[in-house]
């Protein structure tokens, strides 16, 4: 039993390698008010570049979402048009 705890306590905080990873990185999808700082511009301003089909979010429920990489998206396309 002793040896068996040590193997446990020895393994903790290691990866497993014969498990497979999950290749979706976790907390992509982002609140408003998460977008909203992430953007750092006002809760009107965020709600009417959704209106203006700028920034693409989604619903689940009553809330709406949008991913990280919607949101750097939006600034690329942001910083070419602010090059024209």
């Amino acid at each position: 039993m002793e040896n068996q705890n040590r193997t446990i306590a020895e393994t903790r905080g290691r990866r497993r390698t014969d498990q497979p990873t999950n290749a979706i990185p976790k907390n992509t999808n982002k609140t408003m008010e998460e977008a909203r700082v992430w953007l750092r511009v006002s809760q009107p301003t965020l709600y009417k570049l959704i209106n203006e089909n700028k920034l693409k979010t989604f619903k689940i429920g009553l809330r709406r979402f949008t991913t990280i990489q919607d949101l750097e998206n939006f600034v690329t396309t942001m910083r070419v048009e602010a090059t024209l």
